[in-house]
């Protein structure tokens, strides 16, 4: 077994071996449905666009066995001051190769490369339902251990026609309702979006969010072949429930004018059941996600806010 770590885009080869690797994993979405993860051949694009990717992949005979990757960003502390992170993610592990040392190897490479610039601070988003979860093979084998810091619901809302009364501000988001918590800086929409990305807000500012897409970067593919065509809300912030709701109803509307059949946004799970309560009739779906994270201070104490386009 050969580890390889890269900080651009993989050779073609390796680049179409990781597609079909990646083709065999598939990751839950609320009680009855699932999707697997395209990065393309490129793969690395993801994690271009959110900060300095590193991406491990150990393969043998030219077969992959298991990837990781990071991304170096800021992350700002609920003190407000601001530290540099590793985002980790695309984890995945051949189930012939669990239980060896394939995991150990891709995490000591990653460990090498982004511990010391990460200040030793990490962290992971897990969809509940994750057949293994970062507490169970952390902390051993030289890896730093990884515990549960917070929990986020992902919601996806489906297009519907209606009135967006929403307005358009440009590209400098307010995030002036948002919530004390720890909160991920920077990404590059632009780079990983097939739609224009926009900052909307609810026309008297009480919610707002940037709209925008994964698809230059990622796109989720269903049992059926078929693409989960969607857009993502990002930084999504709101005055009152009934306001957030409000703007997501507007989010619809503007999505169902689009011709993009739904779109995903994310909520600290303390948030989410006073805002669904004000979203009844809207057709939701609920998916809670778990953050893991080591190195960082008071993580499991205050909300994190993430945002589906990064995860």
């Amino acid at each position: 077994m050969k580890v390889r770590v890269f900080q651009e885009p993989p050779p073609e080869s390796l680049g179409a071996e990781l597609a079909r690797f990646e083709a065999q994993f598939r990751y839950p979405l609320g009680a009855n449905a699932s999707f697997c993860i395209s990065h393309g051949r490129r793969y690395i694009t993801f994690f271009e666009a959110i900060g300095a990717p590193t991406l491990v992949v150990a393969e043998h005979d030219g077969v992959v066995l298991g990837t990781i990757a990071a991304a170096l960003r800021p992350l700002r502390f609920p003190d407000g001051s601001v530290h540099p992170v590793a985002y980790l993610g695309d984890l995945k592990v051949m189930p012939s190769a669990r239980g060896g040392v394939v995991l150990a190897r891709m995490f000591q490479e990653l460990h090498t490369r982004v511990a010391q610039p990460a200040g030793g601070r990490a962290y992971a988003v897990v969809m509940d339902g994750t057949d293994r979860l970062p507490s169970s093979y952390t902390g051993r084998l030289d890896i730093p251990a990884f515990a549960r810091a917070g929990g986020i619901s992902v919601l996806k809302i489906a297009a519907e026609p209606g009135r967006e009364n929403l307005r358009e501000i440009g590209r400098e988001q307010s995030e002036q309702f948002a919530s004390v918590g720890f909160r991920p800086l920077g990404g590059r929409a632009d780079s990983r979006s097939v739609i224009a990305p926009v900052v909307l807000e609810n026309d008297d500012g009480s919610a707002g969010g940037l709209l925008e897409d994964t698809r230059l970067a990622k796109r989720l593919l269903l049992p059926d072949g078929g693409e989960m065509l969607a857009a993502h809300l990002s930084g999504f912030n709101w005055r009152h429930p009934c306001d957030g709701a409000r703007f997501l109803r507007g989010v619809s509307a503007r999505c169902s004018a689009m011709g993009v059949p739904a779109f995903f946004t994310a909520v600290a799970a303390g948030f989410a059941s006073e805002l669904l309560a004000e979203l009844s009739g809207c057709d939701v779906v609920v998916a809670p996600a778990t953050i893991f994270s080591c190195g960082i201070a008071g993580a499991a104490e205050v909300d994190w806010f993430v945002d589906t386009a990064e995860i």
